[in-house]
């Protein structure tokens, strides 16, 4: 397995615990910090995949177009 790969993993253990914090948080705030973490890991996500698959240029392009949304 690739460092990429190990990233992709640790990223996606990040975004389960942002989602746990989404449904658990005791405070709106934590929430809506939960929910930006989440959307961040989502694009990293998108990214690592280009690398781990050997296309960058078009997952990278997929995930600055997702950023902007």
């Amino acid at each position: 397995m690739t460092t990429f790969t190990w990233v992709a993993i640790a990223v996606i253990l990040i975004s389960m615990a942002n989602l746990l914090r989404l449904g658990l948080g005791p405070t709106v705030f934590d929430r809506v910090l939960a929910l930006s973490a989440f959307g961040t890991s989502s694009i990293t996500i998108v990214a690592l995949g280009g690398f781990i698959f050997g296309r960058p240029e078009l997952f990278v392009d997929v995930a600055i177009a997702y950023s902007l949304l």
